[in-house]
């Protein structure tokens, strides 16, 4: 299945994000039809909406998270963010020899839309 992301949020009880999941990560699992162990999940930030985004891109370095959940005041999740869509808010366009035939790696638009709600396949993936 391609998707054109690399990384997903892995979703507990109640939609809650838990963490994310880097494709490459997944690909070298030894049984890959089983659920993907929670020591390979990756933590996920989260951070105010009102945050600057340079204070943005300081705590997602600190974290060593490549992706954050956004969460208004009373702490209801908006979204997520990708490190690269701050970036490139911050700094232009970030060219990554990485990204072939136009696949982005991110979870989230800059604009702020969401990505696309994980198939039936994905869900079942992460237990």
């Amino acid at each position: 299945m391609r998707t054109g992301y690399s990384r997903f949020p892995v979703r507990g009880p109640g939609g809650v994000f838990m963490g994310y999941l880097h494709v490459k990560d997944v690909l070298e699992l030894e049984f890959p039809e089983r659920a993907v162990p929670q020591r390979v999940w990756h933590p996920i930030e989260t951070l105010r909406a009102e945050l600057p985004l340079d204070d943005a891109l300081t705590a997602m370095r600190r974290a060593a998270s490549h992706l954050a959940a956004v969460a208004d005041a009373s702490g209801t999740v908006l979204g997520l963010v990708a490190l690269e869509d701050v970036l490139e808010k911050l700094v232009g366009e970030v060219h990554d020899p990485a990204h072939r035939g136009g696949a982005r790696d991110r979870v989230a638009e800059p604009r702020g839309e969401a990505a696309p709600a994980p198939s039936e396949e994905e869900r079942a993936m992460v237990g």
